[in-house]
């Protein structure tokens, strides 16, 4: 389990294939506070039936980090703000 998540981190991103509910695949980006440290994760699932893993990977994987870069940076100034 250690080494999966070591390779997730250096990735950047999970794949759940089946495990969470059979038939979805899910593809989860971080989310990153002010001090660059993973707090939350955009989450993006699509059914198996629509298209192989690596195609789902391959389509969204990049809209996906765009995406959490996007809401990371938002977060980020609420958080410098609020305090």
């Amino acid at each position: 389990m250690l080494r999966e998540a070591a390779q997730i981190r250096a990735q950047g991103y999970a794949i759940s294939d089946g495990e969470l509910e059979e038939g979805l695949i899910s593809l989860s980006v971080p989310v990153r506070d002010h001090f660059d440290k993973t707090r939350l994760a955009l989450v993006v699932s699509q059914f198996t039936n629509l298209g192989s893993t690596e195609d789902f990977v391959r389509e969204v994987l990049s809209h996906a980090q765009n995406a959490a870069d996007d809401i990371s940076m938002t977060y980020a100034d609420y958080l410098r703000h609020s305090a």
